[in-house]
């Protein structure tokens, strides 16, 4: 479950707008690889043990993955060798199409926005810097700067197809060596 709390985003309007776009395309996709919204809203509401109350909240209920985050994974075995990272890759390249075949770029892909089930299947999650993208180039800062495209940290205009493929072969990289390719990443 993601909740954001209202009065906190709406400090940045743009925040709103990337919660509410967020809930959008979560819950148009349906894709073995996409962890699936159940149910969304804006109206949310937390009660404590304490009996106060906490209103005004965004959320979303998604398919729970117990087993984890992929980077923990990467982590914990410092890299997986070729073999077991083409096997992640291909899956990731399929989710990758499907998000595309429906006009929608990521923009945050990395290690930790990834799932792996009991049956080893990635799970891509946390929609919130993604967007809708009809083949304009776009400019906007977002997402982790080790997994970054140049022309996204330096505010230039990209193409976030590339870009996410930018992203995706950090992630090859990391997978299969357990090391990030750029010495920022190191950091």
């Amino acid at each position: 479950m993601k909740i954001l709390k209202k009065t906190f985003i709406k400090k940045r309007k743009e925040s709103v707008d990337f919660a509410k776009q967020e809930m959008e395309i979560q819950q148009k996709l349906i894709h073995k690889n996409v962890v699936r919204v159940h149910k969304c809203g804006e109206d949310g509401v937390i009660k404590k043990a304490s009996g106060k109350t906490i209103d005004g909240l965004f959320y979303l209920v998604m398919d729970y993955v117990p087993e984890g985050l992929m980077y923990d994974i990467i982590e914990h075995f410092e890299g997986v060798g070729e073999m077991c990272a083409s096997f992640f890759l291909k899956q990731l390249l399929d989710s990758m199409e499907y998000l595309q075949s429906n006009m929608i770029v990521h923009r945050d892909l990395k290690l930790e926005n990834i799932l792996i089930n009991s049956e080893m299947e990635l799970k891509i999650t946390d929609f919130g810097f993604a967007t809708y993208y009809n083949g304009s180039k776009t400019k906007g800062y977002g997402g982790t700067l080790s997994y970054m495209a140049p022309e996204v940290s330096e505010l230039k205009l990209y193409d976030g197809y590339k870009a996410d493929i930018f992203s995706m072969g950090v992630i090859l990289f990391i997978t299969t060596i357990g090391n990030f390719p750029f010495p920022e990443g190191n950091k």
